[in-house]
């Protein structure tokens, strides 16, 4: 059975133009940490900047990349540094998996019914929100239902302002990136010797 649809007493708190405007923000933002990526790679590999960048375009994942720059962290940094990298490393891991779920997300307009003039929840208040549909089906309860989840909602609709505080933190992230970029100090690598065993 189909669900009743409901007619809008007033338009949505938010336009469709302002919901791209926020989503392209967002976008903008972190193209600015993937264009971190490629010197503090270049760094760490110790590779000309043509090389380190054929190695970023050939369908690096995030992860993967997240990997390579955490095994090379302790070869080329010394101990300060290395961990400012793997703070780095984790706030950009928690941008990402909040990233993939606005990318891969879709508009939806969330409706509240509210009291109108006589009283009764008779009146629509609505708004664009971005949804990251769960895998479990069970979720949706928790998300929509009386008796919500805030944390699984939260993580899974996003209202405007929820992406335009995401942009915020990702043009920080990106921002302290370049930051560590400048300033750290990179070790040569050092060839291992042989390993003396008692005989």
């Amino acid at each position: 059975m189909d669900a009743p649809s409901v007619k809008l007493t007033s338009p949505p708190t938010n336009t469709l133009e302002q919901c791209d405007a926020s989503l392209g923000a967002y976008l903008r933002a972190w193209d600015q940490v993937e264009h971190q990526l490629l010197p503090l790679l270049n760094a760490l590999l110790g590779t000309h900047q043509s090389a380190t960048l054929a190695i970023l375009r050939s369908g690096l994942n995030q992860h993967t990349l997240r990997t390579i720059l955490n095994a090379l962290g302790p070869i080329r940094l010394k101990g300060g540094d290395q961990k400012k990298l793997n703070s780095l490393l984790s706030r950009w891991k928690t941008a990402s998996t909040k990233r993939n779920r606005l990318v891969h997300g879709h508009w939806m307009l969330s409706i509240e019914m509210v009291p109108g003039p006589s009283g009764k929840r008779d009146h629509t208040k609505s708004e664009w929100v971005r949804f990251y549909s769960p895998n479990n089906s069970a979720d949706y309860e928790s998300i929509f239902g009386s008796k919500r989840d805030e944390k699984l909602r939260a993580a899974h609709l996003f209202k405007l302002s929820d992406i335009n505080r995401a942009a915020a933190h990702v043009r920080k992230l990106a921002a302290d990136i370049e930051a560590f970029n400048a300033a750290i100090a990179v070790l040569p690598f050092v060839t291992p010797g042989h390993i003396e065993i008692e005989q």
